[in-house]
């Protein structure tokens, strides 16, 4: 058994870093074929809570509209998440 997401109480406190995630090009894909969207929304929300669990994320907020709203520990998780989950060094 593995842990899909961070709990409540494994949430960054005091300092955290914020990161908003959103798909690039998601208002041109939902006029174009919502269903297409939909799915993909889908995927991308599977996708984005298995990276940020593996990365220290805590996922605050989804909204197909709006993306999500994660928190990391320290600024160099977030950044990584941002730019393509690689992990950067820490000082």
């Amino acid at each position: 058994m593995r842990q899909l997401a961070l709990g409540f109480l494994d949430s960054p406190w005091g300092h955290v870093s914020i990161v908003y995630l959103k798909p690039t090009g998601l208002p041109s894909l939902m006029a174009w074929n919502a269903d297409i969207a939909k799915a993909s929304l889908a995927i991308f929300h599977t996708i984005t809570r298995d990276e940020l669990c593996s990365h220290q994320g805590y996922m605050c907020d989804v909204s197909d509209e709006l993306g999500v709203l994660a928190a990391f520990p320290r600024p160099g998780l977030a950044r990584a998440q941002g730019t393509n989950g690689t992990p950067l060094q820490q000082s």
